[in-house]
């Protein structure tokens, strides 16, 4: 039987919301929620924890996280999460395996359900990457541009008179999931130019943690769901 991995990139920096990675969410910090969601699915042989914070390392630890400490060159703001894994992963995983690996953002507050689901999509096909996406909630291609002088344009002017429900649906990257072999991971530069299969996440859990304001709202959403 395959083995499978987890792996949350965890860095202490956060600018727009500070400490966000363990910051209070429903009443516990943060990253305990994909942790122990992982952990609830009883799918993976070791969750580990890419950190360079004291805390994130403390609080992982205490739910049975395997820390590993991040290196200071990739605890920046310029490293992406793929550098990251690739780090983790010639350092932790014997190249004579190649297991399923999925990444996990800290500020992911999925609950076992979803996990389940995303490894048996990720797996129901053995090659390639799955990534998390949501649905955009309005129609893209009849987006505006505005100018300097607040004049506005059709970013696609063939699109502008067409019915809403006649366009195609369209979807983003939703920062919580990814999952492949360790050998697509070492070749990537990301899941996302790796013509990846898009699992739609549930409305619920359908949004961004970019500034203050979208803390409350998340946690509105999420209030229901998590912990299971």
């Amino acid at each position: 039987m395959d083995q499978r991995y987890a792996v949350i990139p965890a860095r202490g920096g956060s600018k727009r919301i500070p400490k966000k990675n363990h910051k209070d969410f429903l009443g516990k910090p943060m990253i305990t929620w994909p942790i122990e969601a992982l952990k609830i699915s009883g799918l993976f042989t070791d969750i580990f924890v890419s950190t360079d914070d004291k805390t994130i390392a403390n609080l992982s630890r205490d739910l049975g996280a395997t820390v590993l400490t991040r290196d200071p060159n990739l605890a920046d703001d310029f490293t992406n999460t793929t550098e990251v894994m690739q780090h983790v992963i010639a350092k932790t995983f014997s190249s004579a395996s190649n297991p399923w690996i999925y990444k996990i953002y800290p500020t992911s507050p999925i609950n076992s359900v979803v996990v389940r689901e995303f490894v048996k999509f990720t797996e129901s096909e053995d090659f390639g990457f799955s990534v998390s996406v949501m649905k955009a909630g309005l129609p893209v291609q009849r987006a505006l541009r505005m100018s300097s002088s607040g004049r506005l344009n059709f970013r696609e002017i063939e699109n502008a008179l067409r019915r809403t429900q006649d366009l195609e649906a369209m979807y983003f990257d939703a920062g919580k999931l990814y999952g492949g072999r360790r050998a697509g991971w070492l070749e990537t530069t990301s899941p996302l130019l790796s013509s990846p299969r898009g699992f739609v996440l549930p409305d619920w859990l359908s949004f961004d943690l970019d500034v203050p304001e979208d803390w409350e709202m998340a946690e509105f959403k999420c209030r229901n769901h998590v912990g299971k």
